[in-house]
């Protein structure tokens, strides 16, 4: 038979249980969420961060990317830093007590290695020309988020923060990397290098 008066007449002058808050990760590793996430601290630039993040990533693409690695070796490379980013970005919101705040920027970091990885530095000539196009698109399509970009950032904790960059890394990829690829080596006046694949 239900209660009528419920609960709290049974119970009274007890206070409701209290949640248990969330496991701290520490002053060590709250450091190390701030400095990964934020992307070595460009995060915090107070304008175009995300703009700011993905420069960094252009630095960690042209000294990475130099890694002989083959397809397959990439794409498991670019997998696992999708999901540590997504633990980070997961961590990185109980941090700064946000969800996909302004200074988390280790998506942009990520989404522009995936959108940059069909190039290895130093295969062309004036081959910059061909990263600030990659540049400009993935950030356009992070910017604009077109469909199904924007909806993949409603997946829960640092699935959202990650999914959408990830997503326009991948869109980015195939623009640059497959149809288009010989009209670009064109338009950009592109030529292998000495030794260049």
């Amino acid at each position: 038979m239900p209660d009528p008066f419920g609960t709290q007449f049974r119970q009274f002058g007890k206070a409701p249980p209290k949640k248990p808050e969330p496991e701290r990760l520490g002053s060590f590793g709250e450091f190390w969420i701030k400095l990964l996430s934020s992307g070595f601290y460009s995060g915090y630039t107070p304008v175009a961060p995300g703009t700011a993040g993905t420069l960094v990533a252009v630095l960690l693409w042209w000294n990475l990317g130099r890694l002989p690695l083959d397809p397959m070796g990439k794409f498991v490379a670019l997998a696992a830093a999708a999901l540590v980013g997504v633990w980070i970005c997961a961590q990185a919101e109980k941090v700064f007590n946000a969800g996909d705040a302004n200074i988390i920027v280790i998506d942009e970091i990520v989404g522009f290695l995936i959108a940059a990885s069909y190039l290895k530095p130093g295969t062309f000539e004036n081959e910059f020309r061909l990263v600030i196009v990659t540049f400009v698109i993935f950030r356009l399509l992070d910017i604009i988020k077109p469909f199904p970009i924007r909806q993949l950032e409603q997946l829960p904790h640092g699935w959202g923060v990650m999914a959408d960059d990830v997503a326009a890394g991948i869109l980015t990829l195939l623009i640059m990397a497959l149809p288009l690829n010989g009209l670009w080596k064109q338009l950009l006046d592109l030529h292998l290098r000495a030794g260049g694949k």
